[in-house]
């Protein structure tokens, strides 16, 4: 990486939290689930498997598809190109799954930062080494996420 950012560049590495926290959030849900089982799935159908809000569950989608990690039919189906297939697929010896749903779990520390800063005591507990130790040892791969 250039150690000289530019305000672009900056500005790209600041905010690209939105897709991360996206893509996440869609994962924790179910979606990429429903569309891996699924292949092409309505908007109702995804909200109905992942039991969320239609109205809120369309403004991930439809920001997951102007990022490219999601596609939309002119049926007004969702689906995962078939380049990313493989990476949301457990069954796929590519998947990534498990390794981006520990990095969900681990997310939610960086979102109480500042409150951890400002508390100068961050709040590490036996369980964080107990999990990270496990992924380690078994494979994020294969970490079976709960």
């Amino acid at each position: 990486m250039n150690s000289h950012l530019n305000v672009p560049q900056l500005h790209s590495l600041i905010f690209n939290f939105r897709l991360s926290r996206a893509v996440l959030s869609a994962l924790e849900v179910g979606v990429f689930d429903v569309l891996v089982s699924h292949n092409a799935s309505s908007l109702e159908e995804i909200a109905t498997h992942t039991q969320t809000d239609k109205t809120s569950i369309e403004l991930v989608l439809n920001c997951l598809v102007a990022w490219g990690i999601l596609e939309i039919q002119e049926s007004g189906k969702y689906l995962l190109p078939s380049h990313l297939l493989n990476y949301f697929d457990c069954s796929s010896s590519q998947s990534i799954k498990n390794l981006l749903l520990f990095d969900a779990t681990r997310s939610k520390n960086w979102d109480t930062l500042s409150e951890k800063i400002k508390n100068k005591k961050p709040k590490k507990t036996i369980d964080d080494d107990v999990l990270y130790y496990q992924a380690m040892s078994e494979g994020l791969y294969h970490f079976p996420i709960k």
